[in-house]
C-alpha cells in the first residue's frame, strides 16, 4: 500500500479561532521501506511544499500547516530513479496521513510524475 489517509474528523472549510497549534496542520509519517532515499513533496492547489527526504529503510514524520479541507497528492522523487505522483486525497487539518513507500511502488499505486 502506498498511501492511506485517515480522517480523525468532519471535513472543516472554515478556520476556529479555538482551534490548537497542533489541530491547525496535518502530519504526514512517511515509511520508506524502499532501498532509495526519497524525496517528498506535499501537492494541493496552488501549492506545492517540500516536506524533506526520508533515508532508505527509515521512517520520518512531517507537519504542514493547513488551516481547511484541501485535495492533496504527494511527489516522491527516488534518489537515482523515476518520480511518482499518488493520487488525491482530502486532507482535513488534524489528520494523520501515513505514506508507506515500498520497493514495487511506482508499480503499483503512483503514476508517473
Amino acid at each position: 500500500m502506498v498511501l492511506a489517509g485517515f480522517s480523525l474528523g468532519c471535513a472543516q472549510t472554515r478556520r476556529t479561532p479555538f482551534a490548537a497549534r497542533e489541530d491547525v496542520a496535518i502530519q504526514v509519517q512517511v515509511e520508506n521501506r524502499a532501498f532509495e532515499d526519497a524525496t517528498i513533496h506535499a501537492v494541493w492547489p496552488g501549492q506545492r511544499l517540500r516536506l524533506g527526504t526520508t533515508i532508505g529503510h527509515t521512517n520520518a514524520q512531517y507537519l504542514v500547516r493547513l488551516e481547511t479541507s484541501v485535495l492533496m497528492s504527494f511527489q516522491i522523487g527516488l534518489l537515482g530513479g523515476r518520480d511518482c505522483v499518488t493520487g488525491q486525497i482530502w486532507a482535513d487539518p488534524g489528520d494523520i496521513i501515513v505514506l508507506e513507500i515500498t520497493d514495487q511502488f511506482l508499480a503499483s499505486f503512483c503514476r508517473r510524475g
